[in-house]
Protein backbone atom coordinates (compact mmCIF):
# COMPACT_ATOMS: atom_id res chain seq x y z
CA UNK A 1 0.00 0.00 0.00
CA UNK A 2 1.60 3.24 -1.19
CA UNK A 3 -0.02 6.35 0.30
CA UNK A 4 -0.39 9.18 -2.24
CA UNK A 5 -2.20 11.78 -0.13
CA UNK A 6 -4.23 11.98 3.06
CA UNK A 7 -6.02 14.54 5.19
CA UNK A 8 -8.50 14.83 8.04
CA UNK A 9 -10.00 18.20 8.94
CA UNK A 10 -12.66 19.03 11.49
CA UNK A 11 -15.40 21.56 10.90
CA UNK A 12 -14.57 23.23 14.22
CA UNK A 13 -11.45 25.28 14.95
CA UNK A 14 -10.44 22.94 17.79
CA UNK A 15 -8.99 19.82 16.13
CA UNK A 16 -9.78 17.80 19.25
CA UNK A 17 -13.47 18.07 18.35
CA UNK A 18 -12.97 16.44 14.95
CA UNK A 19 -15.33 13.44 14.86
CA UNK A 20 -13.60 12.04 11.77
CA UNK A 21 -10.52 9.88 12.06
CA UNK A 22 -7.95 8.27 9.78
CA UNK A 23 -6.06 5.03 10.35
CA UNK A 24 -2.99 4.14 8.29
CA UNK A 25 -1.56 0.72 9.01
CA UNK A 26 1.18 0.63 6.41
CA UNK A 27 3.80 3.37 6.40
CA UNK A 28 5.74 3.62 3.13
CA UNK A 29 8.49 5.99 1.97
CA UNK A 30 7.07 9.39 1.06
CA UNK A 31 4.10 9.18 3.40
CA UNK A 32 5.72 11.51 5.93
CA UNK A 33 5.47 11.55 9.69
CA UNK A 34 1.81 11.17 10.56
CA UNK A 35 2.02 9.70 14.06
CA UNK A 36 0.57 12.04 16.65
CA UNK A 37 -1.43 14.21 14.27
CA UNK A 38 -4.93 14.98 15.52
CA UNK A 39 -7.43 12.42 14.24
CA UNK A 40 -4.79 10.11 12.74
CA UNK A 41 -3.50 6.81 14.08
CA UNK A 42 -0.70 4.75 12.56
CA UNK A 43 0.12 1.07 12.83
CA UNK A 44 1.74 -1.78 10.93
CA UNK A 45 -1.07 -4.27 10.35
CA UNK A 46 -1.92 -3.39 6.74
CA UNK A 47 -5.28 -1.68 7.26
CA UNK A 48 -6.31 1.75 6.01
CA UNK A 49 -9.55 3.23 7.28
CA UNK A 50 -11.67 6.35 7.47
CA UNK A 51 -13.89 6.60 10.55
CA UNK A 52 -16.79 9.05 10.80
CA UNK A 53 -18.30 9.55 14.25
CA UNK A 54 -22.01 10.34 14.03
CA UNK A 55 -23.10 13.86 14.99
CA UNK A 56 -24.79 13.75 18.38
CA UNK A 57 -28.57 13.63 18.68
CA UNK A 58 -28.27 12.78 22.38
CA UNK A 59 -29.94 14.95 25.00
CA UNK A 60 -28.10 13.70 28.09
CA UNK A 61 -24.53 14.99 27.69
CA UNK A 62 -23.06 11.63 28.73
CA UNK A 63 -20.05 11.61 26.40
CA UNK A 64 -17.25 14.17 26.38
CA UNK A 65 -16.20 16.02 24.35
CA UNK A 66 -18.88 14.44 22.13
CA UNK A 67 -20.22 10.96 21.32
CA UNK A 68 -18.72 11.15 17.85
CA UNK A 69 -15.22 11.85 19.18
CA UNK A 70 -15.39 9.04 21.76
CA UNK A 71 -16.68 6.57 19.15
CA UNK A 72 -14.03 7.60 16.62
CA UNK A 73 -11.18 7.27 19.12
CA UNK A 74 -12.37 3.86 20.32
CA UNK A 75 -12.59 2.55 16.76
CA UNK A 76 -9.16 3.89 15.79
CA UNK A 77 -7.66 2.04 18.74
CA UNK A 78 -9.52 -1.15 17.81
CA UNK A 79 -8.11 -0.85 14.29
CA UNK A 80 -4.58 -0.43 15.61
CA UNK A 81 -4.94 -3.54 17.80
CA UNK A 82 -6.51 -5.74 15.10
CA UNK A 83 -4.40 -8.66 13.82
CA UNK A 84 -3.33 -8.33 10.18
CA UNK A 85 -5.42 -11.31 9.05
CA UNK A 86 -8.69 -10.07 10.62
CA UNK A 87 -11.55 -10.58 8.18
CA UNK A 88 -14.63 -8.41 7.71
CA UNK A 89 -16.79 -10.09 10.36
CA UNK A 90 -13.87 -10.26 12.74
CA UNK A 91 -13.33 -6.51 12.36
CA UNK A 92 -17.02 -5.85 12.92
CA UNK A 93 -16.87 -7.88 16.12
CA UNK A 94 -13.72 -6.12 17.41
CA UNK A 95 -15.20 -2.67 16.83
CA UNK A 96 -18.50 -3.61 18.45
CA UNK A 97 -16.58 -4.91 21.48
CA UNK A 98 -14.62 -1.67 21.69
CA UNK A 99 -17.83 0.39 21.83
CA UNK A 100 -19.44 -1.94 24.35
CA UNK A 101 -16.36 -1.59 26.53
CA UNK A 102 -16.92 2.18 26.49
CA UNK A 103 -20.47 1.61 27.72
CA UNK A 104 -19.20 -0.64 30.50
CA UNK A 105 -16.68 2.00 31.62
CA UNK A 106 -19.12 4.88 31.49
CA UNK A 107 -19.65 6.10 35.07
CA UNK A 108 -22.53 8.52 34.59
CA UNK A 109 -25.84 7.92 36.37
CA UNK A 110 -27.49 7.44 33.04
CA UNK A 111 -31.21 7.44 33.74
CA UNK A 112 -31.63 9.03 37.13
CA UNK A 113 -30.75 5.96 39.19
CA UNK A 114 -27.55 4.42 40.49
CA UNK A 115 -26.41 1.13 39.01
CA UNK A 116 -25.41 -1.65 41.43
CA UNK A 117 -21.66 -1.82 42.03
CA UNK A 118 -19.56 -4.72 40.85
CA UNK A 119 -16.06 -5.87 41.75
CA UNK A 120 -13.36 -5.85 39.09
CA UNK A 121 -11.16 -8.95 38.90
CA UNK A 122 -8.09 -7.48 37.28
CA UNK A 123 -6.03 -10.67 37.35
CA UNK A 124 -8.59 -12.51 35.24
CA UNK A 125 -9.45 -9.53 33.07
CA UNK A 126 -13.15 -9.98 33.81
CA UNK A 127 -15.83 -8.16 35.75
CA UNK A 128 -18.02 -9.90 38.28
CA UNK A 129 -20.65 -10.28 35.56
CA UNK A 130 -18.22 -12.15 33.33
CA UNK A 131 -17.91 -9.35 30.77
CA UNK A 132 -14.56 -9.46 29.01
CA UNK A 133 -12.13 -6.57 29.33
CA UNK A 134 -9.70 -7.69 26.64
CA UNK A 135 -6.77 -5.47 25.61
CA UNK A 136 -8.49 -4.70 22.31
CA UNK A 137 -11.51 -3.19 24.00
CA UNK A 138 -9.92 -1.58 27.01
CA UNK A 139 -6.98 0.22 25.41
CA UNK A 140 -6.71 3.82 26.62
CA UNK A 141 -7.58 6.17 23.80
CA UNK A 142 -5.79 9.20 25.13
CA UNK A 143 -8.86 11.39 24.72
CA UNK A 144 -10.42 13.71 27.29
CA UNK A 145 -13.49 11.79 28.40
CA UNK A 146 -14.88 12.61 31.83
CA UNK A 147 -17.12 9.55 31.72
CA UNK A 148 -14.39 6.89 31.75
CA UNK A 149 -13.38 5.11 34.95
CA UNK A 150 -9.82 4.38 36.00
CA UNK A 151 -8.92 0.65 36.10
CA UNK A 152 -9.06 0.62 39.90
CA UNK A 153 -12.47 2.26 40.21
CA UNK A 154 -15.26 0.05 41.43
CA UNK A 155 -17.70 0.08 38.50
CA UNK A 156 -21.42 0.17 38.13
CA UNK A 157 -23.19 -2.84 36.66
CA UNK A 158 -21.97 -3.45 33.11
CA UNK A 159 -25.13 -5.36 32.27
CA UNK A 160 -27.33 -2.53 33.53
CA UNK A 161 -25.39 -0.03 31.45
CA UNK A 162 -25.63 -2.15 28.33
CA UNK A 163 -29.37 -2.49 28.93
CA UNK A 164 -29.65 1.29 29.16
CA UNK A 165 -27.86 1.85 25.85
CA UNK A 166 -29.79 -0.97 24.22
CA UNK A 167 -33.02 0.87 25.09
CA UNK A 168 -31.76 4.42 24.35
CA UNK A 169 -30.27 4.42 20.83
CA UNK A 170 -29.80 8.21 20.74
CA UNK A 171 -27.36 7.98 23.66
CA UNK A 172 -25.16 5.34 22.02
CA UNK A 173 -21.74 5.91 20.52
CA UNK A 174 -22.20 5.70 16.76
CA UNK A 175 -19.80 5.78 13.83
CA UNK A 176 -19.42 4.70 10.22
CA UNK A 177 -16.21 3.38 8.70
CA UNK A 178 -14.71 2.28 5.42
CA UNK A 179 -11.79 -0.12 5.88
CA UNK A 180 -9.24 -1.55 3.45
CA UNK A 181 -7.46 -4.82 4.26
CA UNK A 182 -4.10 -5.18 2.52
CA UNK A 183 -3.91 -8.84 3.55
CA UNK A 184 -7.28 -9.75 2.02
CA UNK A 185 -7.31 -7.10 -0.77
CA UNK A 186 -10.81 -5.99 0.21
CA UNK A 187 -12.67 -2.79 1.06
CA UNK A 188 -15.44 -3.07 3.67
CA UNK A 189 -18.12 -0.39 3.64
CA UNK A 190 -19.55 -0.22 7.16
CA UNK A 191 -22.21 2.48 6.78
CA UNK A 192 -22.12 5.56 4.58
CA UNK A 193 -18.43 6.41 4.29
CA UNK A 194 -17.25 6.57 0.69
CA UNK A 195 -14.89 4.66 -1.57
CA UNK A 196 -13.57 5.09 -5.09
CA UNK A 197 -11.58 2.53 -7.09
CA UNK A 198 -9.74 3.61 -10.24
CA UNK A 199 -11.96 6.68 -10.53
CA UNK A 200 -15.24 4.80 -10.00
CA UNK A 201 -17.31 5.89 -6.99
CA UNK A 202 -19.06 3.25 -4.88
CA UNK A 203 -22.48 4.68 -3.87
CA UNK A 204 -23.34 4.41 -0.17
CA UNK A 205 -26.07 7.00 0.46
CA UNK A 206 -28.79 5.75 2.84
CA UNK A 207 -32.44 6.06 1.86
CA UNK A 208 -33.28 7.62 5.22
CA UNK A 209 -30.67 10.34 4.57
CA UNK A 210 -32.25 11.13 1.21
CA UNK A 211 -35.64 11.35 2.90
CA UNK A 212 -34.49 13.66 5.69
CA UNK A 213 -32.41 15.80 3.32
CA UNK A 214 -35.51 16.28 1.20
CA UNK A 215 -37.54 17.10 4.30
CA UNK A 216 -35.06 19.76 5.39
CA UNK A 217 -35.13 21.27 1.88
CA UNK A 218 -38.93 21.34 2.11
CA UNK A 219 -38.78 23.09 5.48
CA UNK A 220 -36.27 25.63 4.17
CA UNK A 221 -38.42 26.41 1.13
CA UNK A 222 -41.47 26.78 3.38
CA UNK A 223 -39.59 29.34 5.47
CA UNK A 224 -38.59 31.19 2.32
CA UNK A 225 -42.23 31.35 1.26
CA UNK A 226 -43.16 32.66 4.70
CA UNK A 227 -40.43 35.28 4.45
CA UNK A 228 -41.64 36.50 1.09
CA UNK A 229 -45.24 36.64 2.29
CA UNK A 230 -44.29 38.62 5.38
CA UNK A 231 -42.00 41.10 3.65
CA UNK A 232 -43.94 41.61 0.43
CA UNK A 233 -47.65 41.32 1.28
CA UNK A 234 -48.63 43.40 -1.71
CA UNK A 235 -47.06 40.94 -4.11
CA UNK A 236 -48.44 37.84 -2.43
CA UNK A 237 -51.16 37.13 -4.93
CA UNK A 238 -49.05 37.90 -7.97
CA UNK A 239 -46.20 35.70 -6.81
CA UNK A 240 -48.26 32.76 -5.54
CA UNK A 241 -48.06 30.71 -8.74
CA UNK A 242 -44.32 31.04 -9.15
CA UNK A 243 -43.51 30.48 -5.50
CA UNK A 244 -44.90 26.96 -5.53
CA UNK A 245 -42.15 25.65 -7.81
CA UNK A 246 -39.06 27.64 -6.89
CA UNK A 247 -36.73 28.57 -4.08
CA UNK A 248 -36.07 32.29 -3.75
CA UNK A 249 -32.71 33.59 -4.90
CA UNK A 250 -31.67 34.06 -1.30
CA UNK A 251 -31.68 30.29 -0.70
CA UNK A 252 -28.73 30.09 -3.07
CA UNK A 253 -26.98 33.32 -2.15
CA UNK A 254 -26.83 32.79 1.58
CA UNK A 255 -29.74 34.78 3.08
CA UNK A 256 -31.26 33.14 6.14
CA UNK A 257 -35.00 32.75 6.66
CA UNK A 258 -34.77 33.56 10.36
CA UNK A 259 -33.67 37.10 9.52
CA UNK A 260 -37.08 37.74 8.03
CA UNK A 261 -39.48 36.92 10.77
CA UNK A 262 -38.77 33.27 11.66
CA UNK A 263 -37.59 34.12 15.16
CA UNK A 264 -37.35 31.72 18.08
CA UNK A 265 -41.03 32.19 18.99
CA UNK A 266 -42.13 31.47 15.45
CA UNK A 267 -39.97 28.37 15.33
CA UNK A 268 -41.52 27.18 18.58
CA UNK A 269 -45.02 27.73 17.21
CA UNK A 270 -44.20 25.84 14.03
CA UNK A 271 -42.62 23.03 16.02
CA UNK A 272 -45.78 22.67 18.08
CA UNK A 273 -47.84 22.23 14.92
CA UNK A 274 -45.54 19.59 13.42
CA UNK A 275 -45.53 17.51 16.59
CA UNK A 276 -42.47 18.40 18.65
CA UNK A 277 -44.68 18.56 21.72
CA UNK A 278 -45.61 14.88 21.64
CA UNK A 279 -42.25 13.41 22.55
CA UNK A 280 -40.72 13.05 19.10
CA UNK A 281 -37.86 15.36 20.04
CA UNK A 282 -35.97 12.53 21.71
CA UNK A 283 -36.36 8.89 22.60
CA UNK A 284 -40.08 8.21 22.88
CA UNK A 285 -39.57 6.82 26.37
CA UNK A 286 -37.84 9.99 27.57
CA UNK A 287 -41.12 11.87 28.05
CA UNK A 288 -42.37 9.18 30.41
CA UNK A 289 -39.01 9.10 32.15
CA UNK A 290 -39.12 12.82 32.85
CA UNK A 291 -42.56 12.58 34.40
CA UNK A 292 -41.40 9.74 36.64
CA UNK A 293 -38.08 11.35 37.44
CA UNK A 294 -38.41 15.16 37.74
CA UNK A 295 -34.78 15.50 38.83
CA UNK A 296 -33.55 14.45 35.42
CA UNK A 297 -32.77 17.33 33.10
CA UNK A 298 -35.23 17.72 30.22
CA UNK A 299 -33.98 16.59 26.84
CA UNK A 300 -31.67 19.29 25.61
CA UNK A 301 -29.75 18.79 22.39
CA UNK A 302 -28.69 22.42 22.37
CA UNK A 303 -25.50 22.32 24.44
CA UNK A 304 -22.55 24.09 22.88
CA UNK A 305 -18.85 23.35 22.92
CA UNK A 306 -18.27 25.31 26.13
CA UNK A 307 -20.27 22.73 28.08
CA UNK A 308 -17.99 19.95 26.91
CA UNK A 309 -20.49 18.32 24.55
CA UNK A 310 -20.66 20.30 21.31
CA UNK A 311 -23.59 19.91 18.97
CA UNK A 312 -24.79 21.76 15.91
CA UNK A 313 -27.77 23.29 17.70
CA UNK A 314 -28.16 26.74 19.27
CA UNK A 315 -28.48 27.54 22.95
CA UNK A 316 -31.95 27.77 24.45
CA UNK A 317 -33.72 30.93 23.33
CA UNK A 318 -31.24 31.66 20.53
CA UNK A 319 -32.25 31.98 16.91
CA UNK A 320 -30.98 28.94 15.03
CA UNK A 321 -28.57 29.51 12.14
CA UNK A 322 -30.37 26.56 10.51
CA UNK A 323 -34.06 26.65 11.52
CA UNK A 324 -34.91 23.99 8.94
CA UNK A 325 -32.59 21.54 10.68
CA UNK A 326 -34.20 22.35 14.01
CA UNK A 327 -37.58 21.51 12.49
CA UNK A 328 -36.46 18.08 11.32
CA UNK A 329 -34.52 17.28 14.52
CA UNK A 330 -37.37 15.09 15.90
CA UNK A 331 -37.08 12.91 12.80
CA UNK A 332 -33.28 12.86 12.99
CA UNK A 333 -33.65 11.44 16.50
CA UNK A 334 -36.28 8.94 15.38
CA UNK A 335 -33.85 7.76 12.70
CA UNK A 336 -31.79 5.91 15.31
CA UNK A 337 -34.70 3.48 15.75
CA UNK A 338 -33.78 2.07 12.33
CA UNK A 339 -30.09 1.57 13.19
CA UNK A 340 -28.87 -1.92 12.27
CA UNK A 341 -32.31 -2.99 11.11
CA UNK A 342 -33.36 -4.38 7.74
CA UNK A 343 -36.00 -2.73 5.59
CA UNK A 344 -36.33 0.38 3.47
CA UNK A 345 -35.18 2.79 6.20
CA UNK A 346 -32.80 0.45 7.98
CA UNK A 347 -29.06 1.07 7.88
CA UNK A 348 -25.80 -0.16 9.36
CA UNK A 349 -23.91 1.89 11.93
CA UNK A 350 -21.33 0.87 14.50
CA UNK A 351 -22.96 1.32 17.91
CA UNK A 352 -22.00 -1.78 19.91
CA UNK A 353 -25.18 -3.59 18.92
CA UNK A 354 -24.69 -4.43 15.25
CA UNK A 355 -26.24 -7.46 13.56
CA UNK A 356 -23.41 -9.99 12.99
CA UNK A 357 -25.10 -11.08 9.75
CA UNK A 358 -25.96 -7.61 8.42
CA UNK A 359 -25.07 -7.41 4.69
CA UNK A 360 -21.82 -5.44 4.36
CA UNK A 361 -20.71 -4.35 0.91
CA UNK A 362 -17.27 -5.77 0.12
CA UNK A 363 -15.15 -4.61 -2.83
CA UNK A 364 -12.30 -6.76 -4.16
CA UNK A 365 -9.08 -4.86 -4.91
CA UNK A 366 -6.25 -5.89 -7.24
CA UNK A 367 -2.59 -4.94 -6.84
CA UNK A 368 -2.00 -1.62 -8.60
CA UNK A 369 -5.56 -0.34 -8.13
CA UNK A 370 -5.81 3.29 -7.05
CA UNK A 371 -8.14 3.59 -4.07
CA UNK A 372 -9.79 6.56 -2.36
CA UNK A 373 -11.48 6.26 1.03
CA UNK A 374 -13.37 9.25 2.44
CA UNK A 375 -16.04 10.37 4.87
CA UNK A 376 -19.28 11.96 3.70
CA UNK A 377 -17.84 15.40 4.41
CA UNK A 378 -17.04 15.42 0.69
CA UNK A 379 -20.44 15.63 -1.07
CA UNK A 380 -18.82 14.84 -4.42
CA UNK A 381 -15.87 12.48 -4.18
CA UNK A 382 -13.20 13.04 -6.84
CA UNK A 383 -10.05 11.13 -7.84
CA UNK A 384 -7.79 13.62 -6.04
CA UNK A 385 -7.97 15.56 -2.80
CA UNK A 386 -7.58 18.90 -4.59
CA UNK A 387 -10.52 18.16 -6.90
CA UNK A 388 -12.69 17.06 -3.98
CA UNK A 389 -11.86 20.27 -2.11
CA UNK A 390 -12.71 22.38 -5.18
CA UNK A 391 -16.10 20.68 -5.47
CA UNK A 392 -16.75 21.39 -1.80
CA UNK A 393 -15.93 25.08 -2.30
CA UNK A 394 -18.15 25.24 -5.38
CA UNK A 395 -21.06 23.88 -3.37
CA UNK A 396 -20.38 26.42 -0.62
CA UNK A 397 -20.72 29.22 -3.21
CA UNK A 398 -23.66 27.89 -5.19
CA UNK A 399 -25.73 26.06 -2.57
CA UNK A 400 -24.50 27.26 0.85
CA UNK A 401 -27.46 25.86 2.77
CA UNK A 402 -27.36 22.53 0.90
CA UNK A 403 -31.04 22.59 0.02
CA UNK A 404 -30.84 22.65 -3.80
CA UNK A 405 -28.19 20.67 -5.66
CA UNK A 406 -27.05 18.60 -2.68
CA UNK A 407 -29.88 18.17 -0.21
CA UNK A 408 -28.65 17.07 3.17
CA UNK A 409 -29.62 17.41 6.82
CA UNK A 410 -27.34 20.38 7.54
CA UNK A 411 -25.73 23.21 5.61
CA UNK A 412 -22.71 25.46 5.77
CA UNK A 413 -22.68 28.00 8.59
CA UNK A 414 -20.35 31.01 9.00
CA UNK A 415 -19.01 29.83 12.36
CA UNK A 416 -17.79 26.44 11.06
CA UNK A 417 -15.09 25.53 8.54
CA UNK A 418 -17.49 23.29 6.63
CA UNK A 419 -20.88 21.62 7.01
CA UNK A 420 -19.20 18.45 8.33
CA UNK A 421 -15.83 17.03 9.32
CA UNK A 422 -14.01 15.54 6.35
CA UNK A 423 -11.34 12.89 5.78
CA UNK A 424 -9.67 11.65 2.61
CA UNK A 425 -6.95 9.13 1.81
CA UNK A 426 -5.70 8.01 -1.62
CA UNK A 427 -3.30 5.11 -2.11
CA UNK A 428 -2.16 2.45 -4.55
CA UNK A 429 -2.84 -1.11 -3.44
Amino acid sequence: MRILEQRTLGKRADARLNEDGLYIGEITPGTGNITGKDGIRAGNNGFAAVVDGVTSKSTTGIWHPSPGVVAKDAILEALRAAPRDTDMRGMQRLIDEALRAEYARCRETLDGRDFPAEETTEAQGETATGASTSPVTSTATGRSNAAVESPTTVGQSSEAKLAYFRDHPNDRLQANAVIYSEALHEIWLFGDCQAMVNGRTIPTTKRVDLLLGELRSFAWQALELQRSQQTEPGKRGADAAGEDNSISAEAKTGARPERSGMNADAQTEFSTHVGLNIGLGANNDDATERSLNPSREPNNDLADATTGNPTDSPADGAVSPDPAREMIMPFLRLQSRFANRRGEYGYFVFDGFTDPKYPIRTISIRPGDEVVLASDGYPKLCPTLAESERELERLRREDPHLVCEFRTTKGFTPSLESFDDRTYIRFVA
